[in-house]
């Protein structure tokens, strides 16, 4: 994704076109904080957040931004229980 204003316009036009019950990314170099964004922008919802908030809650960023695992999950399957395992910071 390369940052999420570089790429949520192509997640968008994806997410129209395909209708994926989930859908994957990373790159999207959002901070927790920011991470309602794909619930404003997106008819999916954020299941899981990952790698960016390690290095967030370890101070301050310097650099450009990177990581972030974002798991969009269509609200009509909210119910279904899932679950993800991250090993030595990869999602499996």
């Amino acid at each position: 994704m390369h940052g999420y204003n570089q790429g949520s316009h192509s997640v968008r036009d994806l997410i129209l076109s395909a209708k994926p019950d989930v859908f994957l990314l990373q790159e999207h170099w959002l901070t927790p904080y920011n991470l309602h964004k794909f619930e404003d922008d997106f008819s999916h919802i954020c299941a899981l957040l990952h790698q960016l908030c390690v290095h967030v809650e370890t101070g301050a960023l310097y650099g450009r931004p990177f990581g972030g695992v974002c798991v969009l999950v269509k609200k009509e399957l909210h119910t279904v229980r899932m679950s993800f395992t991250v090993l030595s910071g990869t999602l499996l």
